[in-house]
């Protein structure tokens, strides 16, 4: 696929020049004193701190007289000095951003002298001053309520499934699950306040319905309903609120009991106001802060986007083609869809619970007394394809290569990659996606102007936009506006293949909220609380069901939409730090596409102490990095742990100036200076190992953007990057699914054990001595019991074992018959044919077979072929090929012929959607053999395949009996929950699993059987045009 690359782009900068790191970074012991006297001394850098750290900044006017709080103290302004000379990731005052665009020549230029700065309240809390209003009863008499529509009920309970703990749970990151007693009062609450409703008229209805219950116990629960979240109130941000410190006040500015808050507020908002346009802005900010202070005391108050005014915003064209050159060899080796997953454990349970081919409604995913999905949440696998290997080999030899020869880098192309087979899905590809780098100028000998671009560490984003839009508000309206247009086309790249659809939440831990945007550039959103009132681009949670396809891709489906949905989020906050609902939808949602941007951290099998620098296309996607590890004695003192990370630093030669890494935060420092040394030996104690990198060729002395009077500054550019070519549907595809009903079907759905007659046993013993049970020890129960029918099944998941359901006219008769069904498990385990058996609920896969008008036709096929697949073990040996063949081929195509029209719509169903070429050989060597078995099927002629399977005539002739009328069922069934064509390779893939429980050997065989009915084909065609 083609990308390219979006005209607009975003510049991120670090607040002071690099020369002010350059000079403070030679420095040997830099003190307070130092930074006092030194160009860190500026009003810029004290807005910083105290935005950042307001403790700290009050430590820097009320000096502490500990000297260890000193220390640390000068630790933390070390850090912070080297943040806002060398760091252009933002945060608050530490950096800035501004948007550019592509033109002839390179100029990036800021205005140093004025900035435009984004003020908010800080989420976390504004959350808690949300909840001491909720809970003062006289505001709350004033304020409107509702249900919180996440809440969903099972038996005599209701749940809320995302308990937030109104924002406060610092450490505690996931929302969590609450549940209380289903009351008739809990009942009625939530039924009057589906919407919003005045608080004072809930009660009063309550009132009315319980006369002899008073006003004060009906506050109580109402308030105890508050407290763990099934009520909201309009207090409550909605999402894509940007002023929300305004919205509160719009509310609350009316309601006499509010006054001391609303007159604070007010005076907020004139502040904020005032932060904006003044220069004193440290003074404003200590204003600002003792107010927050005196209606909620909290570590921190504000939140603050820095935006740059540019007088200069372009970069060369040369630029753009360097980066799409780089990002078009990069999309042909992304990191497939399958190669990690965190839905392993889901898709299994999911499975088993509910099979193929149905649409399970998210509020019976949830269930904690029923599926309970969410459990299966954050599990990662990962399962590396022989393409992966293949890939990630050509690097690693080019690695091992260069450190053996004693090279500083590799150099990777798309020549290099020539040879890696293809993604077998190419409908999987990435939409659009955005990478951070940083870039440095460069000159080539003839002095044409290019770059020097490495990936910058915090990579990118797998949604272009998201790396932009906690900015908006900070950036150039023009250019945002142009910048917005890749969403209008990403939309229509997608829409016919699915809707996409953002995701929002309110957070355990509020912080989190400072970093989520507050622009709406998708058509619809889904939020996973009552914070929003359902109207138009608006979906419910419940509105979506997760479906499984045919093919094992789990996919989410909205019934107002009537379409496929993509959950995507438009910014960085790491979905792990999300609800497990959340995390659930965004996993099911990203493995619709391969991810190029994985590849970038993903390049190696193997794990090096030092690793050379890694080009592609030019880019440096992995600068040289070393990663050592370190014994306790290293670190029981600064002294040794210094000597030995000297002595490892010279022996692989690093620079003075490296990058020293901590999970998402990293240092530039100087090695060979006593500050350095303790901020690697902290981290060092900390985590026992330290990653450090070189720095990016030009970050130090080449820098791409400077202000007004000439400073350079350290950089990163983002760019958004967008597939030229949208997502397709098969129209055969799209044909089929026209008429059917995905949704779960549960009218007798489940049996437990006895119910409608039904048993259900599981019995785990070794694989290879199932045959005799089947064959032998089965017999002897089924003579001695009086059941309607049964069936088989052979499993692996969990241990491989026999699941057996048996069908008894009635309740009371599998009772009458279980002490002999236990006696014959007894015999089993006496014979060590099992050692552990199971009584389980019979969950029939009523949407995989068609839905409840077709099952009993099923189930009868199932018993038939049970039947005579035992009768088939009983004759033929599996472990010979040609009898293998034999009963493979003769067993799929005479279900498929009794349940087809004609030889065309045979051909129709064996059409499957991946065919595997590979066999085309292996056919051609047995070519006579299989056609053979193929067209004595096709005529009846079953005596000629092999004389064996005359001697079970009977039982086959009961089969094909059931077979014909399930053929009937499912012609005259009003509706099916899944494609005629799916439903016959089920029965199909029952017969299989029944034969050997063998997938390789099905598909297999499914496609020799396709590759023989096309060449009758072709073959009839050629004889008639004769």
């Amino acid at each position: 696929m083609k990308y390219y690359c979006r005209n607009q782009f975003m510049i991120r900068v670090a607040s002071l020049p690099a020369k002010m790191f350059q000079e403070f970074a030679e420095v040997e012991h830099p003190t307070l004193p130092y930074f006092n006297s030194s160009g860190f001394n500026c009003n810029l850098f004290k807005e910083a701190i105290i935005i950042a750290s307001p403790d700290l900044f009050n430590s820097l006017v009320n000096m502490p007289k500990t000297e260890k709080k000193l220390r640390n103290i000068e630790q933390s302004i070390i850090k912070y000095s080297i943040r806002s000379s060398t760091r252009p990731t933002p945060y608050g005052m530490f950096a800035g951003v501004a948007l550019g665009e592509f033109a002839d020549k390179s100029k990036l230029v800021f205005d140093e002298k004025e900035y435009i700065r984004d003020i908010q309240v800080d989420v976390e809390w504004l959350y808690c001053l949300i909840h001491i209003l909720e809970r003062d009863i006289n505001i709350l008499n004033s304020l409107q309520v509702r249900f919180n529509p996440l809440c969903y009920s099972f038996g005599s309970r209701i749940v809320n499934p995302s308990y937030t703990n109104h924002g406060e749970n610092v450490f505690q990151i996931s929302n969590v699950n609450k549940d209380m007693r289903y009351t008739k009062l809990i009942s009625l609450i939530e039924e009057l306040a589906r919407k919003l409703v005045p608080y004072s008229e809930l009660k009063q209805v309550i009132q009315e319905k319980y006369p002899d219950v008073s006003k004060k116990k009906i506050d109580t629960t109402l308030m105890m309903l508050l407290e763990n979240e099934y009520l909201y109130t309009n207090l409550r941000i909605p999402p894509y609120h940007n002023n929300t410190l305004e919205y509160l006040y719009n509310i609350i500015k009316r309601i006499p009991a509010a006054e001391k808050y609303t007159l604070v507020i007010k005076e907020l908002i004139r502040l904020f106001n005032e932060y904006k346009m003044e220069e004193s802005k440290v003074e404003i900010l200590e204003q600002i802060y003792a107010l927050m202070e005196s209606l909620v005391c909290k570590k921190n108050y504000i939140a603050v986007n820095k935006g740059l005014k540019m007088n200069e915003n372009n970069l060369s064209g040369a630029v753009k083609k360097q980066v799409e050159k780089f990002v078009n060899t990069l999309s042909l080796i992304p990191v497939a869809v399958g190669e990690s997953t965190h839905l392993g454990a889901f898709k299994r349970a999911f499975i088993e619970a509910f099979g193929y081919g149905v649409e399970v409604n998210l509020k019976d995913i949830i269930n904690v007394n029923g599926f309970n999905g969410l459990q299966y949440v954050g599990v990662s696998e990962y399962n590396v394809s022989a393409r992966e290997k293949e890939i990630k080999n050509i690097i690693d030899q080019k690695i091992q290569t260069a450190v053996k020869l004693g090279k500083e880098s590799i150099s990777l192309a798309k020549e290099d990659f020539s040879n890696i087979s293809q993604n077998e899905n190419d409908n999987c590809h990435a939409i659009s996606f955005d990478i951070n780098f940083y870039v440095s100028q460069k000159f080539t000998d003839n002095g044409h102007e290019t770059c020097n671009l490495t990936v910058a560490p915090n990579g990118g984003a797998i949604q272009a936009g998201a790396m932009f839009q906690r900015f908006s508000s900070v950036l150039d309206e023009q250019l945002m506006n142009n910048y917005n247009t890749l969403y209008k086309e990403e939309i229509d790249l997608t829409s016919n293949y699915y809707e996409l659809v953002e995701i929002r939440e309110s957070f355990s831990a509020g912080r989190l909220g400072n970093l989520v945007n507050t622009n709406k550039n998708y058509n619809y959103c889904v939020v996973l609380d009552g914070c929003s009132e359902e109207k138009e681009g608006i979906l419910s949670a419940y509105d979506l069901s997760i479906g499984l396809s045919f093919h094992g891709e789990l996919y989410i489906y909205s019934s107002k939409l009537k379409k496929h949905i993509k959950i995507v989020t438009d910014n960085m906050v790491n979905p792990e730090l999300n609800s497990p609902l959340f995390r659930l939808l965004k996993d099911i949602s990203d493995e619709y596409e391969d991810k190029p941007l994985s590849r970038i951290f993903n390049l190696t099998k193997n794990e090096y102490i030092y690793t050379p620098r890694i080009l592609l296309e030019g880019v440096v996607i992995s600068p040289k990095t070393w990663k050592f590890s370190f014994h306790n004695d290293k670190l029981d003192c600064l002294e040794e742990f210094q000597e030995a990370f000297t002595q490892l630093a010279n022996q692989y030669e690093m620079d003075d100036y490296i990058l020293v890494y901590q999970k998402d935060n990293r240092l530039l420092l100087n090695r060979k200076k006593k500050w350095g040394v303790k901020l690697i030996y902290a981290i060092a104690r900390k985590d026992s190992f330290v990653k450090i990198s070189e720095v990016p060729e030009g970050m130090l002395n080449s820098q791409v953007v400077s202000d007004g009077r000439d400073n350079k500054y350290m950089s990163e550019i983002t760019f958004s990057f967008l597939c030229k070519e949208g997502r397709y549907i098969n129209e055969k595809e799209l044909n089929t699914k026209v008429g059917i009903e995905r949704s779960l079907q549960a009218d007798n759905k489940k049996f437990y054990l006895g119910e409608n007659g039904w048993m259900y046993l599981k019995l785990y013993g070794a694989r290879n001595r199932q045959n005799m049970i089947l064959i032998k020890c089965l017999k002897e129960l089924l003579d001695d019991i009086e059941c309607e029918r049964y069936f088989f099944l052979r499993y692996a998941d969990d241990a491989p074992h026999l699941r057996l359901r048996i069908k008894f006219d009635s309740e009371n008769k599998m009772y009458k018959y279980m002490p002999r069904v236990l006696t014959w498990i007894r015999f089993l385990q006496k014979e060590e044919l099992i050692y552990r058996v199971t009584f389980d609920t019979y969950d029939r896969e009523l949407n995989r077979y068609g839905g409840t008008s077709v099952i009993t036709a099923v189930e009868d096929v199932f018993f038939g072929d049970s039947q005579y697949v035992v009768s088939l073990l009983r004759m033929f040996k599996l472990e010979r090929e040609n009898e293998e063949q034999i009963l493979y081929i003769f067993g799929i195509l005479s279900i498929l012929l009794e349940l087809t029209d004609s030889r065309n719509e045979l051909y129709e169903v064996l059409q499957l959607p991946e065919e595997d070429k590979s066999y085309n050989v292996e056919f051609r060597k047995k070519q006579d053999f299989i056609m053979q078995i193929v067209e004595n099927t096709l005529k009846g002629a079953i005596e000629n395949i092999d004389e064996r399977l005359k001697e079970s005539l009977s039982i086959y002739l009961k089969r094909k009996e059931k077979l014909q009328f399930l053929k009937k069922a499912l012609y005259f069934a009003p509706t099916l929950t899944e494609t005629k064509q799916h439903i016959l390779l089920s029965i199909c893939h029952m017969f299989c699993n029944r034969l050997t429980g063998k997938r390789n050997l099905e598909a297999k065989y499914l496609q020799l059987i396709r590759i023989a009915i096309r060449t009758l084909k072709k073959r009839e065609e050629f004889f008639n045009k004769l």
